[in-house]
This record gives structure tokens, sequence and C-alpha cells, in this order.
């Protein structure tokens, strides 16, 4: 979000011009996709936990599934997610 805002000489906090001319909408966009990767991850972490019998206690275990999952999207997107459903 820095850039939807700037610090003037007097280190009070404005919006920025970016923010002035519309620049929010990617801001927002930005969130809603920083949002939904890490919801998507953190579910399939959980997922394959539940698939192979590994408890949700452990957080280490959970954090780096996450990790992992946040990795792969931040190189490919979804470009690499398959589904398997009866459709």
């Amino acid at each position: 979000m820095d850039s939807l805002y700037e610090v003037s000489e007097n280190g009070e906090h404005m919006p920025s011009q970016a923010f002035r001319e519309g620049g929010i909408h990617e801001a927002i966009m930005d969130y809603e996709d920083t949002v939904f990767f890490e919801i998507l991850a953190e579910e399939l972490a959980h997922r394959d936990m539940f698939n192979q019998g590994i408890p949700f206690g452990d957080p280490e275990e959970l954090s780096q599934r996450i990790k992992a999952y946040i990795a792969e999207f931040e190189e490919n997107g979804i470009n690499n997610l398959l589904m398997d459903a009866d459709l």
C-alpha cells in the first residue's frame, strides 16, 4: 500500500498522486489477489495434511506447506492448479 500515500516534508502522511488519480483500484486488486492466494494456500495445506493423516496441531508443518504453496503461486499464479471434480 506504499503507493497510496506520501509523506510530506513535515512528516505528515497524505494521499499520493496515484491514490488521487484512481490508484486505489489497483491497490484493492492487489490486496484481493494476496488474500485469495493466502486463503487458497492455507486451505490446500490443511487438505494435504488431512489427506496424509498429519495432525493440524503441527504449526511448523502447516507453515512450511503454506509457504510452499505461496512460492508456487508467486511463480506461476494458478496456471498449475488442477481440479479433480465430478461436474
